[in-house]
């Protein structure tokens, strides 16, 4: 069980909140706003790819600038789910392919597995731009939310580089690294490490990370213009030519994304069934530190979380309970749409249990986090039974307070 002391300040930071919403005034910890359609009236297309939807771009502009092509023949999936951006003419005309994701991308690290074959990427045409980046939409001339991992020699084929990490404003000192790929492996995996005080760029030969001898290449930026989540972020993966000029060897280029492990998209521990009891940690491999905030709660839960699936055999009440916690955890229920871990979707919480309605055949994700950067051990029990839920102590000592909040 949560300590007193921990309990005491949850119920604090309710209390003061709801007093806030009580006098009508601003809560001291705003509350994220539902985000809108990331998909612009020019994207008529999407795919689905790693887990999540992506749109597809068409029609003309930067960076290039390029013609950009929605069609299948520029974007797609293959039986195995790899996404395929192919760089080639139609009616004689050169076009682009790009994607982005429809969620925002979290705090977290942000992996795209690449395969580039005859050549490999380290040959890329001198002419063309392979872009994995986070991307704030909409951000203007002088973007400063944009952190990009990208591959070109920018039209000069004596180049002595063919990589770049930036974090934008490229132009300014200290934000940008370029160096040089030399390849063996038409595979290749690259990590954005998106942190709130700083992001880890690497790449390594293959996807075996946890070999020292496959580190391509690392750097660590440190510096002021580190986006943050409220930039509302998107993921975004794109082929294009520099100035607008075809390869040049008049070519066709094709790279394929294998697969990516993004922070748009909640990456459950387990899947859990009805009945079942679980020991877990957030200290654990498998957390993460995407979420901070819900609106549902208004609790600070900066410290990491750990992410469960579970798919509703039935309609009815579903409730967690922790039959061990320590460590001032607190629990999240998340209506799962597009597998997002988006704080917005949460529909249930508690200090101690957590109860909500579920409905048959539809996934929901429980989040264990951190209050104020809390973390450890826990022990969680889900019950289908239909059974009342025990009372919330923190919710109780407050629902005399504020009666109207809790009806």
């Amino acid at each position: 069980m949560s300590s007193p002391a921990l309990g005491i300040l949850r119920a604090a930071v309710l209390a003061l909140t709801l007093l806030a919403i009580d006098l009508d005034l601003q809560p001291v910890r705003a509350s994220p706003q539902q985000p809108p359609n990331r998909i612009p009236a020019m994207a008529q297309r999407t795919v689905e790819f790693a887990g999540t939807t992506w749109a597809v771009r068409s029609g003309f502009g930067n960076p290039g600038p390029s013609n950009w092509s929605d069609s299948s023949s520029s974007v797609w999936t293959d039986e195995q789910g790899r996404l395929h951006l192919k760089l080639h003419r139609i009616d004689g005309v050169w076009h682009a392919a790009e994607v982005w994701t429809y969620g925002f991308a979290y705090y977290g690290p942000h992996r795209f597995y690449v395969v580039k074959e005859n050549p490999t990427l380290d040959q890329i045409d001198p002419n063309v731009v392979l872009g994995l980046f986070l991307f704030k939409q909409n951000c203007g001339p002088r973007c400063e939310a944009e952190l990009d991992v990208e591959f070109s020699r920018w039209g000069d084929p004596a180049s002595a580089h063919n990589a770049q990490y930036v974090a934008a404003p490229g132009t300014e000192p200290g934000n940008k690294y370029t160096f040089s790929l030399s390849l063996t492996n038409p595979l290749t995996t690259h990590i954005i490490d998106w942190q709130k005080n700083r992001v880890i760029f690497a790449s390594f030969l293959g996807e075996d990370l946890q070999n020292p001898a496959n580190l391509l290449q690392y750097w660590t930026y440190n510096g002021p213009y580190i986006p943050r989540e409220h930039d509302n972020m998107v993921v975004v993966l794109d082929l294009w030519m520099e100035m607008g000029m075809p390869p040049a060897d008049g070519q066709e280029v094709e790279v394929i994304i294998a697969d990516a492990g993004l922070s748009t998209v909640c990456l459950p521990v387990a899947q859990l069934v009805c009945g079942e009891t679980v020991q877990g940690s957030t200290a654990g491999s498998g957390a993460r530190d995407q979420v901070e905030g819900y609106p549902i709660s208004s609790w600070p839960e900066t410290g990491p979380e750990t992410a469960y699936a579970f798919t509703a055999p039935s309609d009815g009440p579903v409730t967690l309970q922790f039959t061990q916690n320590p460590a001032g955890l607190d629990l999240f229920v998340l209506n799962g749409a597009g597998g997002a871990c988006s704080s917005t979707q949460a529909i249930a919480f508690g200090n101690e249990t957590a109860a909500f309605n579920a409905v048959a055949g539809q996934t929901y994700y429980f989040l264990i986090d951190g209050f104020q950067e809390s973390g450890g051990d826990y022990g969680l029990q889900i019950d289908c039974s239909g059974a009342l839920p025990p009372p919330d102590p923190v919710k109780v000592a407050l629902m005399y307070r504020f009666p109207t909040i809790f009806r």
